[in-house]
């Protein structure tokens, strides 16, 4: 089973990040959203998985699926 991927803002460091759901695997880190969002994307296409877009306070901003 692929795990989700997330783009979310890091506050304390001020940067952009995907991570894998469920661990503490950090997959890539931009300095802006638009980078973040573009790699999110490559990933979850890649892995066939859920792409979660977060805002910047957090909340869930999207959620495309690119599985099956």
């Amino acid at each position: 089973m692929s795990r989700n991927i997330h783009t979310m803002f890091h506050p304390e460091n001020k940067i952009w990040q995907n991570k894998e759901a469920g661990t503490l695997r950090l997959l890539s880190t931009h300095e802006t959203k638009k980078e973040a969002v573009h790699k999110g994307y490559s990933f979850a296409l890649t892995n066939k998985s859920v792409h979660v877009i977060h805002s910047m306070d957090g909340s869930i901003a999207a959620k495309n699926s690119y599985s099956n």
